[in-house]
Order: C-alpha cells, then sequence, then structure tokens
C-alpha cells in the first residue's frame, strides 16, 4: 500500500446506500476465526504382565479465538472503487450533468454563521482605523458602511445559512455546497484555526453536481418569496457567483509513504 486516505467529510448514510445497491446489503461488521490445535503423548508404565513396556497415549486440545472486525472506512473505499471502475464518476466537473458523481482536486475551506460574523467585525474594525485602504475618504461614508455592517449583523442570526464549503481547483473553478457537521473528522471552528483563509490545499472531493432549472417555479406566497430572495442575496455576497454547487459525498487527502 503506497498511501492511506485521511478523509475530512464522508457522508456516511449516502456512502451505505450505494453499498447496498451495488453488493446487496450493508455490512455492520465481519468476523474473523482462527483455531490452533496442541498434540501431546504421554507414557504409562506397567507393573502388570499385559502393561509390560509403556503405552503411549495420545491427547489434543483446540483452541479457537474470534475476532470482530468493524469495516469502517473499508465501505467507502470499496464504493469508491467500484464506481470509479465502473463508470459512474466523472473527471469533468464542467461537462458533468446534473446529478452526475464528479470528482475534483483543490483547495477546501470551511464556512459557517460564526466564521463570518467573525469577519464583518473584524471587517468593520479595520475600515474604521485604515479607511483609505478600503477606498473611504470621507467619514461619512465610513459612517454608511459601519450602518450596513451593523444590518447585515443584525439579519446574519434570522438567515437560514447551513454549515458550507467552497472548494477551488487548480484551474480555478470554484465548487461551493453544504456540509452536515456531524460528517465531519473536526469541528469547523477547529479547521479554521488550523488552516484559516488559506484553507487546506491538495484535498480531493468527490459529489453530485446540482444544477436548478430555471423554468420550474412553484407558486410561493410573498413572504416565502421574499425570504427566498433574502437568503439568495446573501448566498451571493458569501459565495462567487460563478461558483458549481455540489452536494459532497467524501472529502479526503492522500498520506504518501516518505
Amino acid at each position: 500500500m503506497e498511501n492511506i486516505s485521511d478523509f475530512i467529510y464522508k457522508d456516511i448514510s449516502r456512502i451505505s446506500s450505494y453499498y447496498a445497491q451495488v453488493f446487496g446489503g450493508s455490512i455492520t461488521s465481519y468476523e474473523s476465526s482462527e483455531s490452533t490445535s496442541e498434540t501431546s503423548e504421554r507414557e504409562v508404565g506397567g507393573s502388570i504382565e499385559i502393561l509390560k513396556g509403556q503405552i503411549k497415549k495420545t491427547y489434543s486440545m483446540f483452541d479457537e479465538a474470534k475476532k470482530i472486525i468493524d469495516p469502517h472506512d473499508f465501505l467507502i473505499i470499496e464504493t469508491l472503487a467500484f464506481l470509479k471502475q465502473n463508470g459512474f464518476i466523472n473527471n469533468d466537473i464542467t461537462e458533468a450533468q446534473n446529478g452526475q458523481i464528479v470528482i475534483e482536486n483543490g483547495t477546501l475551506f470551511l464556512i459557517d454563521k460564526a466564521i463570518i460574523a467573525a469577519g464583518l467585525e473584524s471587517f468593520h474594525a479595520l475600515q474604521q482605523f485604515i479607511p483609505k485602504e478600503f477606498g473611504y475618504e470621507s467619514k461619512s461614508q465610513q459612517k454608511e458602511i459601519g450602518k450596513f455592517i451593523n444590518s447585515f449583523k443584525n439579519l446574519l442570526p434570522k438567515v437560514p445559512f447551513l454549515p458550507a464549503f467552497l472548494f477551488q481547483t487548480a484551474s480555478k473553478i470554484n465548487i461551493i455546497g453544504t456540509v452536515k457537521e456531524e460528517n465531519l473528522a473536526e469541528p469547523i471552528s477547529s479547521f479554521y484555526f488550523k488552516h484559516g483563509s488559506n484553507g487546506l490545499s491538495n484535498v480531493c472531493v468527490i459529489g453530485i453536481k446540482e444544477i436548478g432549472d430555471d423554468k420550474a417555479k412553484i407558486q410561493e406566497s410573498p413572504f416565502l418569496e421574499m425570504g427566498g430572495a433574502v437568503a439568495q442575496a446573501f448566498s451571493q455576497m458569501v459565495f462567487p457567483s460563478n461558483a458549481i454547487r455540489l452536494a459532497p459525498i467524501v472529502m479526503f487527502r492522500k498520506i504518501n509513504k516518505p
């Protein structure tokens, strides 16, 4: 084995579903058994005529050990190997169709509301101390941007914003999507503390490409429509407008031998 996979994100429910469809069920554990035998001989002496000499008696003992093995990430490796070998994974995300599984390599960023709020606080503080760096020539401009930031901060807790990821490939393709926190190997705050705004490089993401249908529109009430517009505007402020949307299945990096 030349390398192993360090999983940053894994959607176990999806992977288990794929495995069950392909292999006819989901494995919860393996049972491995080992047995050993030991044979010994004992010499028995006798004093009466029929037992003169020595008689050898053979004794055998058997020992059996069972091990219950949790398949853990083996199911992920086996499922991904099947998908790749059977042409289910598209290597070109730009050409892939809606609903196809794709694979890309690049730099990973994880984002949640706490990180956005911290970014707003930092931005607000900096633009007050070094306004010219931000292109603000007058106090009135600073005041206006301050009002906007405060309004945005007040709105932030009310906006439906799930933990998300931003992924940038070597060719500068931006990929975005939401993540389930329980599927992450570590909290987003921990990830951001270690990698900061530089992100984590050399990460591989495998997921399902998602393309919305502009022609399809459900009749909404004015309140729902307004709420959707706010959420959309918020998303566009945080993420690149040209980003490709992806439902992640796994994110991992390779650990190679020295």
